[in-house]
Protein backbone atom coordinates (compact mmCIF):
# COMPACT_ATOMS: atom_id res chain seq x y z
CA UNK A 1 0.00 0.00 0.00
CA UNK A 2 1.17 3.35 -0.92
CA UNK A 3 1.23 5.60 2.28
CA UNK A 4 -0.30 9.16 2.45
CA UNK A 5 1.28 11.96 1.15
CA UNK A 6 2.94 14.16 3.92
CA UNK A 7 4.61 17.55 2.96
CA UNK A 8 8.18 18.21 4.57
CA UNK A 9 8.94 21.26 3.42
CA UNK A 10 7.10 24.21 4.61
CA UNK A 11 8.02 27.94 3.66
CA UNK A 12 8.78 30.62 6.07
CA UNK A 13 7.60 34.06 4.59
CA UNK A 14 10.76 36.78 4.09
CA UNK A 15 9.71 40.22 5.66
CA UNK A 16 10.55 43.00 3.16
CA UNK A 17 13.48 45.50 4.37
CA UNK A 18 13.62 42.85 7.41
CA UNK A 19 14.86 40.04 6.22
CA UNK A 20 18.25 39.94 3.96
CA UNK A 21 17.87 37.22 1.14
CA UNK A 22 21.04 35.46 0.80
CA UNK A 23 22.07 32.67 -0.94
CA UNK A 24 24.04 30.60 1.48
CA UNK A 25 23.38 29.64 4.80
CA UNK A 26 21.04 27.77 6.94
CA UNK A 27 17.96 29.25 5.50
CA UNK A 28 20.02 30.78 2.31
CA UNK A 29 18.09 30.53 -1.08
CA UNK A 30 20.18 27.74 -1.83
CA UNK A 31 19.04 25.62 1.79
CA UNK A 32 15.70 26.27 0.68
CA UNK A 33 15.88 25.11 -2.98
CA UNK A 34 17.71 21.89 -2.02
CA UNK A 35 14.77 21.64 0.37
CA UNK A 36 12.32 21.77 -2.06
CA UNK A 37 14.74 19.38 -3.94
CA UNK A 38 14.37 16.78 -1.31
CA UNK A 39 10.40 16.91 -1.11
CA UNK A 40 9.92 16.46 -4.43
CA UNK A 41 12.71 13.61 -5.06
CA UNK A 42 10.50 11.67 -2.07
CA UNK A 43 6.71 12.67 -4.02
CA UNK A 44 7.98 11.05 -6.78
CA UNK A 45 9.92 8.15 -4.83
CA UNK A 46 7.05 7.74 -2.72
CA UNK A 47 4.06 8.49 -4.19
CA UNK A 48 4.47 8.88 -8.12
CA UNK A 49 6.28 6.22 -9.36
CA UNK A 50 5.07 3.46 -7.50
CA UNK A 51 1.14 4.52 -8.49
CA UNK A 52 2.63 4.58 -12.31
CA UNK A 53 4.46 1.41 -11.72
CA UNK A 54 1.18 0.13 -10.67
CA UNK A 55 -0.58 1.65 -13.66
CA UNK A 56 1.83 0.78 -16.36
CA UNK A 57 1.77 -2.98 -15.51
CA UNK A 58 0.06 -4.74 -18.61
CA UNK A 59 -3.09 -6.30 -18.08
CA UNK A 60 -2.72 -10.18 -18.47
CA UNK A 61 -5.70 -12.37 -20.38
CA UNK A 62 -5.83 -15.72 -19.30
CA UNK A 63 -7.45 -18.04 -22.46
CA UNK A 64 -8.30 -21.54 -21.78
CA UNK A 65 -8.47 -23.61 -24.95
CA UNK A 66 -10.45 -26.49 -23.44
CA UNK A 67 -9.57 -30.02 -24.36
CA UNK A 68 -11.22 -32.16 -22.11
CA UNK A 69 -10.03 -36.43 -21.46
CA UNK A 70 -12.43 -39.52 -21.25
CA UNK A 71 -11.80 -40.79 -17.65
CA UNK A 72 -13.38 -44.02 -16.20
CA UNK A 73 -13.92 -44.98 -12.61
CA UNK A 74 -14.44 -48.28 -11.39
CA UNK A 75 -13.91 -50.20 -15.10
CA UNK A 76 -16.78 -48.44 -16.67
CA UNK A 77 -16.57 -45.43 -18.45
CA UNK A 78 -18.29 -42.27 -17.96
CA UNK A 79 -20.59 -39.91 -19.91
CA UNK A 80 -17.86 -37.74 -21.96
CA UNK A 81 -18.23 -34.28 -22.39
CA UNK A 82 -19.30 -32.96 -26.22
CA UNK A 83 -16.55 -30.34 -27.62
CA UNK A 84 -17.22 -27.89 -29.82
CA UNK A 85 -15.53 -24.51 -30.96
CA UNK A 86 -15.57 -21.74 -28.39
CA UNK A 87 -18.15 -24.33 -25.87
CA UNK A 88 -18.01 -27.96 -23.87
CA UNK A 89 -20.96 -29.13 -22.78
CA UNK A 90 -22.77 -32.11 -21.72
CA UNK A 91 -23.58 -34.77 -24.38
CA UNK A 92 -27.20 -34.91 -26.13
CA UNK A 93 -29.24 -36.72 -23.67
CA UNK A 94 -27.10 -37.36 -20.64
CA UNK A 95 -27.43 -36.39 -17.22
CA UNK A 96 -23.95 -36.13 -16.31
CA UNK A 97 -20.29 -35.91 -17.68
CA UNK A 98 -17.71 -36.17 -16.91
CA UNK A 99 -13.96 -35.47 -17.47
CA UNK A 100 -10.39 -33.55 -16.46
CA UNK A 101 -8.71 -30.80 -18.21
CA UNK A 102 -5.18 -29.73 -17.88
CA UNK A 103 -4.31 -26.22 -17.61
CA UNK A 104 -1.15 -24.27 -17.75
CA UNK A 105 -1.35 -20.79 -16.28
CA UNK A 106 0.99 -18.38 -16.78
CA UNK A 107 4.37 -17.07 -14.72
CA UNK A 108 3.66 -20.39 -12.78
Amino acid sequence: MIKPYDPQFSHKDWIDNQDRVQAGGADGLNSRFHQLEDEFAGLADNQINPILGVLGTTAKHLTLVPTLFRYSESGAELQPWSQGVDMVEKATNATEAHGIMNIALPDG
